[in-house]
């Protein structure tokens, strides 16, 4: 069973677990309302689920999308997200219900995305890291500069696609793979996630489970570790597997 969700980033803190302190990062999950579950039955051809998160004021939205959300029968919301999701958890979904933190529990993993901080117009240096130019021989205007970009002859006779270059940097939508959930606040719906996640804080990320470490894999890994080494409390199924297979 897979499961999926919204949520907004709220910052960062320190968290101790067993003498280890861990860097997390707080984000607010959900209410989100199903607005839709797609069948591969049915005239939409895959499953999926389509989530809304955040309700708004009609007036803040065009027509176009208030039609939207009238034709869905639901009320009007700042976002909309689609995701795919196993015929085993849309057999649980249904028009109109609310979602939150069901389906996290502390210990499992999550695939979160979100659009990573705008930086602007950079070059090279700060872009791809470049060393820069030398600062003597006779050296000017260029310590900051990319260099050269190709050959300069009639073949080719251009930049090659691809080169590094100066450009913008950041607003992109960026995955980071496998974020441990560290804690669960469940009176305030926040979950802390081990290290960072992309975006600044406020920003809008997308919560899917980890498709490298999936619940039921990360499940039997720890009784496996539990079982192998008596061990209570938190537990890093990573290392505890790893222990688990030396036999220690």
């Amino acid at each position: 069973m897979n499961h999926a969700t919204l949520g907004r980033t709220v910052g960062t803190t320190p968290v101790w677990r067993d003498g280890t302190q861990f860097m997390c990062t707080a984000v607010k999950v959900g209410p989100c309302v199903v607005a839709r579950v797609k069948s591969k039955a049915g005239t939409d051809g895959y499953d999926a689920a389509v989530l809304a998160f955040e309700p708004v004021a009609e007036h803040k939205l065009r027509k176009p999308e208030l039609g939207v959300f009238k034709a869905l029968n639901i009320a009007p919301h700042r976002h909309l997200r689609e995701f795919r999701l196993s015929q085993e958890s849309l057999s649980n979904l249904e028009p109109g219900m609310t979602i939150g933190l069901e389906n996290l529990k502390v210990g499992n993993f999550l695939d979160i995305r979100a659009k990573s901080k705008g930086k602007g117009f950079s070059g090279v240096m700060k872009r791809h890291n470049f060393r820069g130019a030398h600062a003597g021989h006779g050296s000017h205007e260029s310590f900051r500069g990319p260099g050269t970009g190709g050959a300069g002859s009639a073949t080719p006779g251009r930049v090659p696609k691809g080169k590094k270059r100066p450009g913008r940097q950041g607003g992109k939508q960026v995955t980071i793979q496998s974020v441990q959930i560290i804690d669960i606040l469940e009176d305030e719906s926040i979950i802390l996630l081990k290290g960072s996640v992309p975006g600044a804080k406020g920003a809008l990320v997308e919560i899917r489970e980890a498709k490298k470490l999936s619940d039921a894999l990360v499940a039997k890994r720890l009784e496996a570790a539990k079982n192998a080494s008596g061990e209570t409390g938190f537990i890093n199924p990573l290392k505890a597997a790893k222990r688990a297979a030396r036999g220690g």
